[in-house]
């Protein structure tokens, strides 16, 4: 659960709902335009990539510095 609040919270961080939203616009001014489509497509796989890989990526940074401490 902590993985899905986190992976939410870096979408607001990154203000991904505001983008989706320009999209929108652009996908009504351009409705017929195919590209477009794929565009809004695109964005939408990357910007949940790039927040699992920001998630995944500071869980391990707290993981492995939890480990150097235990080592201490």
């Amino acid at each position: 659960l902590a993985y899905v609040v986190e992976h939410e919270m870096t979408h607001i961080r990154q203000r991904d709902n505001f983008i989706k939203l320009l999209a929108l616009v652009m996908i009504c001014i351009h409705f017929y335009n195919p590209f477009a489509y794929y565009i809004l497509y695109k964005w939408g796989v990357v910007a949940e990539l790039c927040c699992d890989a920001k998630v995944l990526a500071g869980k391990r940074r707290k993981r492995s510095a939890a480990r150097k401490r235990k080592k201490n």
